[in-house]
């Protein structure tokens, strides 16, 4: 005898699709467990992108330009981050333009490595830090413009201060 679970007059067909809970003594489908299961996890994920998207914002545009023009020739270390991206750069400034830029660290996710190398040929392209991001890599492309930014602020420090 089952202890009145489960009754001999029960179709043995639906038993694959029928779980008795011995503790509560209720009967419910896989189904019905599937559907909960789905909606816990659906949760779960919507209150993961909230807190990531709360503690990680997009690191804003500066505006105002660096004149690389005023800038003398020498390579200058740049760096930047916004959580959870961080760069250092060094920039090549030679005859007033921007000629290289090194990435000497990157720290970003692996859809945020897709700005490593097209963001400095933007940037040298342009002869600009601000040039658009990455579809998929804004932050890390951001974070890579800032560093350039401040080489190139840095760079405008150490020609200003020159004799």
């Amino acid at each position: 005898m089952s202890r009145g679970i489960l009754t001999p007059k029960v179709n043995t067909a639906s038993l694959d699709r029928l779980h008795v809970d011995s503790r509560s003594r209720s009967r419910f489908s896989l189904a019905g467990r599937a559907l909960g299961s789905l909606r816990r996890a659906r949760a779960f994920l919507l209150v993961t992108i909230v807190l990531l998207n709360a503690t990680c914002a997009i690191a804003p545009l500066r505006k105002e330009p660096v004149d690389i023009s005023r800038i003398l020739d020498g390579v200058y270390a740049g760096r930047a981050s916004s959580w959870p991206n961080e760069a250092e750069v060094q920039v090549t400034v030679r005859e007033g333009r921007m000629t290289g830029i090194e990435l000497v660290r990157h720290r970003a996710s692996w859809i945020g490595r897709r700005a490593e190398s097209a963001i400095p040929l933007r940037i040298i392209e342009k002869q600009s830090a601000d040039v658009d991001a990455v579809t998929g890599a804004t932050n890390s492309s951001r974070v890579i413009m800032h560093a350039v930014y401040d080489a190139l602020e840095q760079a405008v420090r150490k020609s200003v201060d020159a004799p």
